[in-house]
This record gives structure tokens, C-alpha cells and sequence, in this order.
């Protein structure tokens, strides 16, 4: 996985993920890390089913909808 800047300061993109895969705690961690440090994440070009969909969201708290 790689981390690339999209504007200086604000916002990262993480590219070699395939999140239809189950990542790994530590992927998982890197991740997370990512998205409080840039504020914002954007991980492309994902093709995920919508059990696949909410069980990544699930790894990032209990989700509500609003």
C-alpha cells in the first residue's frame, strides 16, 4: 500500500488496496492512520459488494445512517 498527497497539507489516497479483501490489522491500522492524518482518504477503483462494503465500514465503528 501506498500513500500519495492530494493537495499539500490536506488529504491522502491510498493506492494497492483491494478492500474486497479482508485487510489485515495491520493494513487495516495503516489505513485508519492515514485517514486522521490527511482528514481525508480516498482509496479508488473498488469493486465491492454491499456485504463486503459494510463489513469494511463496520472495521471503522458501528455505522448510522443519517
Amino acid at each position: 500500500m501506498k500513500l500519495k498527497p492530494l493537495a499539500p497539507g490536506f488529504g491522502l489516497e491510498a493506492t494497492g488496496v483491494d478492500l474486497a479483501r479482508r485487510l489485515s490489522k495491520t493494513a487495516f491500522a495503516k489505513l485508519e492512520r492515514a485517514f486522521f492524518q490527511g482528514q481525508v482518504l480516498v482509496i479508488r477503483d473498488q469493486k465491492l459488494s454491499a456485504a463486503a462494503f459494510a463489513a469494511f465500514a463496520r472495521r471503522w465503528g458501528r455505522p448510522s445512517p443519517t
